[in-house]
């Protein structure tokens, strides 16, 4: 589950930074620093994605994260 098409969007900053890495062929664990591979004005957009796509797993859980004050604005927190 590497490559973009996995991301949904191609033109995602996600997908745009995988991209990069790949050519780069550098590893991209999850205690890699990637930052060298982020652009200017993508993290921002990658912290959007995030939090948009975070805030979709915890409806896929049925956590009412609108009502449920332990859980407001985790995806946002998360994200950052």
């Amino acid at each position: 589950m590497n490559g973009a098409s996995d991301l949904g969007d191609e033109h995602s900053a996600a997908a745009k930074i995988r991209a990069r890495l790949i050519a780069a062929k550098k590893r991209f664990h999850a205690n890699d620093s990637i930052a060298e591979f982020i652009q200017a004005g993508e993290l921002e957009m990658l912290q959007a994605e995030v939090e948009k796509n975070l805030q979709r797993v915890l409806d896929a859980l049925v956590i009412d994260t609108s009502s449920d004050h332990n859980t407001q604005d985790t995806a946002k927190r998360v994200a950052k």
